[in-house]
C-alpha cells in the first residue's frame, strides 16, 4: 500500500471517530465537524480530479488546523486526495500548494457569528499552464466561493478559546507605546439538554484530574456531568421525604465540599451529600441544613417560599435569599440574590456586613474569572419575571451601575441558575447557565471566552 493510500484511510480513520460517539451514533453537537462536512462537500461538488490543497485561517490555530485536517480527511475519503497548506497566510498558501502538486486550492477564512461556527473562502485552481513561462496564470476552472455555517458548540468554543494577557499600560520610560492587550469575547453554546427543569448547578473536580465536573439538580435527580457534557451518574431524589411547607416553584441549593456533591431540594424535608466514584453517586450522609458557599455557610429553607434564611451569628445578610453565588480567589467574594430583582455583593465574605446593594439582578448571578486575572466578573440575568428574550450581563469588577462589559441574548427559554467553572486547565473560568424550555425541558449552556 502506498504511503498516500494509506495516509488518506488514517485520515478517513480519524474523521470517522470524531464523528461518531462511542456507541456508533453520530456525535451530538460537534460543530466544527459538520462544518467541515459542509464544506468538503462544496468543494467535491466542482472538482473532479485532484490532488487538493486545503488552507484554513481563523483567530484560533488550534481551530484552524481541526478544521483544515477534517476537510482534508473528507477529501480523501471522496478519492480527492485531500492535502493540508500550512502558510501565514493565502497568498503564501497558493504558492506552497502549487509547489506541493496539488490542482485546486480551497482556502477558508472560519469564525464565530452570532452563535454560528461559519467557513466563507474560495476555491481557485493551482495547475500551471506550461506556456504561462514564468508568470504562472490560474485556469479558469476550478473556481468558486465558498460558504458553510454550523451552530456552534462548547467543543467549537474550547477550540476558538484564546489566551488573554493582562491590560498593559503606555510606557513612560522612553519605551514608547507598549502592544495593546489581546480582546476578550464571550459565546454561549448548549453543553447538555435534561428533561426537566435545572433547579439548581455546582461545579468542581469530582475525580481529581484538575478538571471540574458539573452537578445539576432537576426535580427528579442529580446529575453529574463530564465537561463536554456526557452524562457520567445520576441519583434519584424521590426518595427523600417531602418538605412540610413544599414551595410552588422548584428551587434548589447545591455546591461541591471537598470533592463531594452537597444538595438540598426545597421540595424536600432533607439534603444529601454525596460521593462520586466508579460511574456512580452514593450517600454519605443526609443533610439537614442548606448548603452554601462551599461549606462556609449553611441556612434554612422558609416555609413555604423559595428563600434561604441564615442565622445572622453565621453572616449579617440583609434578608433571606434566593441563591448565593461565590468567588474563592485571593479574597472569598459573595453575592447574594434577594427577591425583587436585588442583590447583595460581600467582599471578604463572610467575615464582611451585608455589604453593597445591588439592583437588576436576575435568578441566574454568578461571580466567575472570564479573563484568568484573578479578579472575578458579576455576571446576571434580566431580572423581568418574564422576559421575552432573556439576556447576560457580564459586569467586571469595579463600582456598580456602570455599563456591563459584555451582553449576550439568550436565544431560547429563561435563565434560572448560574455557576462558575472551569471546565479546561486554563487559568480563565467559564460560566454555566440552567434554561428553562417552555415544553418543560432545560438546557445547560456554557459560556466562556473566544477569540476576537
Amino acid at each position: 500500500m502506498s504511503r498516500a493510500r494509506a495516509g488518506a484511510l488514517a485520515a478517513t480513520a480519524l474523521l470517522g471517530a470524531l464523528l461518531m460517539g462511542a456507541s456508533g451514533a453520530p456525535a451530538p453537537g460537534a460543530a466544527v465537524e459538520k462544518l467541515a462536512l459542509q464544506v468538503a462537500g462544496e468543494i467535491a461538488g466542482r472538482v473532479t480530479e485532484g490532488p487538493l490543497a486545503v488552507h484554513v485561517s481563523s483567530p484560533s490555530p488550534v481551530l484552524s488546523r481541526a478544521l483544515a485536517t477534517l476537510i482534508a480527511a473528507e477529501l480523501s475519503r471522496r478519492g480527492l486526495g485531500g492535502m493540508v497548506v500550512d502558510a501565514p497566510d493565502a497568498v503564501i498558501a497558493e504558492a506552497r500548494a502549487r509547489d506541493q502538486g496539488a490542482r485546486a486550492l480551497a482556502r477558508v477564512n472560519a469564525g464565530l457569528e452570532r452563535g454560528q461556527l461559519v467557513a466563507r473562502g474560495d476555491l481557485l485552481g493551482t495547475w500551471v499552464n506550461f506556456w504561462s513561462g514564468r508568470s504562472p496564470t490560474r485556469p479558469p476552472q476550478p473556481a468558486a466561493v465558498l460558504e458553510a455555517a454550523a451552530e456552534a458548540d462548547a467543543h467549537a468554543l474550547a477550540l476558538l478559546a484564546a489566551p488573554v494577557t493582562a491590560p498593559i499600560a503606555v510606557g513612560t520610560g522612553g519605551g514608547g507605546e507598549r502592544p495593546p492587550p489581546v480582546k476578550v469575547q464571550i459565546a454561549s453554546a448548549v453543553l447538555a439538554k435534561l428533561p426537566s427543569a435545572i433547579v439548581a448547578l455546582a461545579a468542581g473536580d469530582l475525580d481529581r484530574d484538575g478538571v471540574d465536573e458539573v452537578v445539576a439538580v432537576t426535580e427528579d435527580e442529580v446529575v453529574v456531568m463530564a465537561a463536554d457534557g456526557r452524562v457520567l451518574a445520576r441519583h434519584d431524589v424521590k426518595g427523600l421525604p417531602g418538605a412540610s411547607a413544599p414551595v410552588r416553584d422548584p428551587i434548589a441549593a447545591a455546591t461541591v465540599v471537598q470533592g463531594q456533591v452537597a444538595y438540598f431540594h426545597a421540595r424536600r424535608a432533607k439534603g444529601e451529600v454525596l460521593a462520586y466514584g466508579g460511574g456512580a453517586l452514593r450517600v454519605v450522609r443526609e443533610l439537614e441544613e442548606v448548603p452554601l458557599a462551599r461549606g462556609l455557610l449553611s441556612g434554612r429553607w422558609v416555609p413555604g417560599e423559595n428563600l434561604i434564611s441564615v442565622d445572622v451569628q453565621r453572616w449579617n445578610a440583609p434578608g433571606p435569599f434566593h441563591s448565593l453565588a461565590v468567588f474563592e480567589g485571593g479574597r472569598t467574594d459573595a453575592v447574594a440574590v434577594l427577591p425583587g430583582g436585588a442583590g447583595a455583593r460581600v467582599r471578604g465574605f463572610p467575615a464582611a456586613g451585608s455589604g453593597e446593594i445591588l439592583t437588576g439582578i436576575g435568578a441566574g448571578t454568578a461571580l466567575f474569572d472570564v479573563d484568568g486575572d484573578g479578579v472575578p466578573e458579576l455576571a446576571t440575568s434580566s431580572a423581568a419575571y418574564a422576559p421575552e428574550v432573556d439576556e447576560l450581563r457580564v459586569y467586571v469588577d469595579g463600582p456598580w451601575g456602570a455599563p456591563p462589559k459584555w451582553q449576550l441574548a439568550v436565544a431560547r427559554g429563561r435563565v434560572m441558575v448560574a455557576a462558575a467553572a472551569r471546565l479546561d486547565r486554563e487559568r480563565a473560568q467559564q460560566l454555566l447557565l440552567g434554561t428553562w424550555l417552555a415544553d418543560g425541558t432545560s438546557e445547560l449552556l456554557v459560556i466562556r471566552r473566544v477569540a476576537p
